[in-house]
């Protein structure tokens, strides 16, 4: 077929990669969201003994530490992936200007 581009030999390489990196992201985050509620806690219960210990204010103390370590249900959408593949419009190839697409 006249002016068709030319078949990116490494594409499926690529996708097929990406793939597996999403699959591997999507367990970890299923993962260290369903660790993080206890592990949350257990930072929390260690804050609140060294800000009896640090300070005349525990409590403020406490309260801006508890900010920094959001509750686990607010956590889902602040995870995500996503690729975008664009094509390769590089010198060389048969992409716009290049004289070489049909």
């Amino acid at each position: 077929m006249a002016g068709a581009l030319p078949a990116n030999t490494k594409l499926q390489e690529v996708t097929d990669k990406l793939k597996e990196l999403e699959t591997e992201f999507w367990a970890a985050k299923a993962k260290f969201l369903e660790q993080y509620g206890s592990l949350r806690e257990a930072a929390l219960k260690e804050w609140r003994t060294m800000a009896q210990k640090l300070s005349d204010n525990p409590e403020r103390v406490l309260a801006t530490i508890e900010a920094s370590f959001p509750p686990a249900g607010t956590l889902e959408r602040s995870f995500g992936f996503a690729t975008h593949l664009f094509p390769d419009f590089s010198p060389g190839t048969a992409g716009p200007g290049s004289g070489r697409h049909g």
